[in-house]
This record gives C-alpha cells, structure tokens and sequence, in this order.
C-alpha cells in the first residue's frame, strides 16, 4: 500500500471516530470547546477538517470543503449557493498544458505524468461542477424555489439563475471556442486531447439543450410570479373579505353612474346569433323575410370580340454577367476541353484578370465547389474534361484531411 494511500485512509479513520461531533458541528453551526471534545477538535483542526469560529468565543465550525461535502451528501439547498464562472479553471487548464508541453519537451517523463493527472482532476471537476449546477438550478426551478418562503425573495433567485445560466451559455461556447482547441493542436498534447474530448466535447451538446430547457422553465416561472402571482393575491384578498362579509352582494350594473374602470380590463363578449332551424316559428319568419327579398334583375353578358395582333420589335436581350470567379472557370473548361496538354488551374487564376486580385485559395475551393456541382448535374463540359487533383499532404498517409493545392485539366 503506498503513503498516498494510508495518508487517506488515516484521514477517513479519524472523519469516522469524530462523526457524532462533526454531525452536532454541521447541525447547529459550531460547537463550543470544552473538556470533552478538545482532544478530538485538535485533531480535527490539525487536519483542517474545523476552523475556529471568530463569531462566538471558543467555538469551532466545519470548514468549507467539508461543509459542501455533507450539504452535497444530505441535498441541503442554499441560496445562490452555485457559481457558473468556469473562466479562472479555463485559465489554469491553459497554464497546465503549457507545463505539460515543456515537461515532455524535456524528457521530464515523470512530470508530464503528474501533470497529465492534474489536468485529468481539473477537467473531471469542471464537467461535475457543470453537471451539479444544471442539477441544482432545475430542481430548484421546478420546487418553485421551496428553500424560500415569500414571491420576492423567489423571484430575486429566478433572476440570479437566469443571470448564471447565460454565462454558462458563454462558457460553452468557450469550452469549444477556437482558443482552447487550438491548445490541443499540438503533437505533444494527443493525450491531452483525448481527455478534454471525453470530459468536455462529448458532454457539450447534452449540457447546451439542458440549459436552455432550464432558462425556458426559469422565465415561465418568471412571468407567472410577475404577472399571475399578484393577480391571485387580489383573488385571495376578496376571498377573505366575502368570508368575513357574508352579507356583500354585488351591485346590479344600473347603479354605477358610469361605467368603472375594471369593466375595461377585458374586451366583451362577441355575440353572434345562430338561427334555430328545428323551431318552426323561426322557420316560419324565416320564409317570411326570403318572401320580401326582391328578385334581382338578370344582367345581359357581354361578349368579348377577337383582337387582331399587332407587330411590335422583340426587346433586346439582356446581357447578365456572373460573378469573375463563375466565368473564369468556365472559361478554364472550355479551353481544357479543347487542350491536349494539361493546364493548371491555379496558374490559370492567377494570369486571368478577373481573378488575379482575388485570394488564391478561395479561388480553389470555389473551382473545386462549382466541378462537384456540375459533375452532380452531368454537365456536358464534364465529360469532355480530364482532371488531376494534386494535394499538399499526398505523403502523409496518416492525414485525415487531403488538402487540394492545384488542379489539372486536359482533354478527356
């Protein structure tokens, strides 16, 4: 068994004999020193497991490490007791890789291995402390905010929530930003690479639909303790004053001088009249309004003679001109297809005029974008051209990326 090892094992020991006393520290706050538990309260704070409580005299208190541990393990909720700011562990992730780079460049072997284990650690926290705040937030959410008795105080936490939420939104789109992964780009930090991907990449797109589920649920519960909760207390309040004032009744409409103000808060209802066709007196009106509909007088339709064509000049046909890149490359295929020997399509943008200003390598991917298309569509000037792609990686095997630097283009 290694030092490690004993060294935690000794600490749980001691965690476990002093339990009753840690269990009546994190109950009531802190307890006070006495004959009794001195002996184990110094051996506790030897082990930084309590701190001394400035607040009360000769009293001791749980520290913070081993205080969130027992909150985590019986479900204790406190108010705004989550943070989403992951930008000072990004930053020392960065640190860390830089150290791990140097210790392999130097064939430190055994302090790469300690660094690698270190930013395991940080990245294993970072995807827990990711899960434990969305866990929090939506049971929080969806308790109403239970730990909290009055609409104020819950409505003062919905908006802390929301605020965190969207900088965990910031702090995913970092997580898979350009900064961070270009760190993982080096050939030393394969490795590393392989850690962040499984502790962070994989989990990205589950974490993203889960935070903005919760901000959804989070700005309902918003509007409903804005909007509805005050309108329910109203309710409430006129359920008590009917309890307490049996004899109330409500005025008839004709004793408000005019009409009052709350008669406005909802437009009226439409009416609409559906006659009753099974009622014979309302089919016997019925036939007697169809009798004095008068007869409408029947108009004579006109009909329409032939025209007689006239000659007029046909319009000049427009000339639309495509873009310089579209015409230099059809351009470029034409005289290949009529070419024995091969020609270059990137010497051929950069001698043409329309397209000699223009950045090369866009010129290439777009050549290449416009033949993918035109050998979907069976295009004729295709088949009547042979191509030669030449790439700038042909001999890393190993590459997953071939990149196309030139093509060749002759006669079929």
């Amino acid at each position: 068994m290694s030092t490690l090892e004993e060294s935690v094992m000794r600490h749980l020991e001691l965690l476990h004999k002093s339990r009753e006393l840690i269990a009546q520290m994190y109950s009531a706050g802190y307890v006070t020193r006495d004959d009794e538990n001195a002996r184990m309260l110094t051996k506790l704070q030897q082990i930084r497991a309590v701190r001394i409580n400035a607040s009360v005299e000769n009293s001791y208190r749980l520290s913070p490490t081993l205080n969130r541990l027992l909150n985590e393990a019986t479900h204790r909720a406190r108010n705004y007791d989550i943070s989403a700011d992951f930008g000072e562990q990004m930053a020392r992730l960065v640190k860390l890789m830089d150290d791990y780079s140097d210790a392999c460049l130097q064939n430190r072997f055994d302090d790469s291995l300690l660094i690698q284990g270190d930013i395991d650690a940080t990245l294993y926290e970072m995807a827990e402390a990711m899960n434990d705040f969305l866990l929090h937030v939506r049971t929080a959410a969806e308790n109403n905010f239970g730990n909290v008795s009055t609409y104020k105080e819950k409505e003062k936490q919905t908006e802390h929530y929301l605020n965190q939420l969207e900088r965990i939104l910031k702090a995913l789109s970092m997580f898979d930003g350009e900064a961070i992964l270009d760190e993982l780009v080096h050939p030393e930090r394969e490795s590393l690479d392989a850690l962040y991907q499984s502790h962070i990449l994989d989990k990205l797109s589950e974490w993203r639909s889960r935070t903005v589920d919760i901000i959804q649920v989070l700005k309902t519960y918003l509007y409903k303790i804005r909007i509805i909760a005050p309108r329910a207390r109203r309710i409430r309040a006129l359920q008590l004053y009917l309890q307490k004032h049996p004899e109330y009744e409500v005025r008839s409409p004709d004793e408000y001088p005019t009409i009052p103000e709350w008669a406005y808060h909802h437009e009226p209802l439409k009416i609409q009249l559906v006659p009753d066709l099974g009622n014979q007196d309302v089919r016997d009106a019925l036939v007697d309004v169809a009798k004095s509909i008068e007869k409408a007088v029947t108009v004579a339709v006109k009909t329409r003679k032939a025209g007689t064509p006239i000659d007029e000049v046909p319009p000049k046909a427009a000339l639309i001109k495509g873009s310089p890149l579209v015409v230099v490359s059809q351009r470029l295929l034409n005289e290949a297809a009529k070419s024995p020997t091969q020609i270059s399509a990137a010497a051929y943008f950069i001698q043409a005029e329309e397209t000699k200003v223009l950045d090369q390598e866009s010129c290439m991917m777009c050549f290449l974008t416009l033949i993918e298309k035109q050998i979907n569509a069976n295009a004729k000037i295709i088949r009547r051209v042979s191509m030669q792609h030449l790439a700038k990686n042909e001999d890393d095997k190993l590459s997953g990326n071939v990149i196309i630097e030139d093509v060749l283009l002759c006669q079929r």
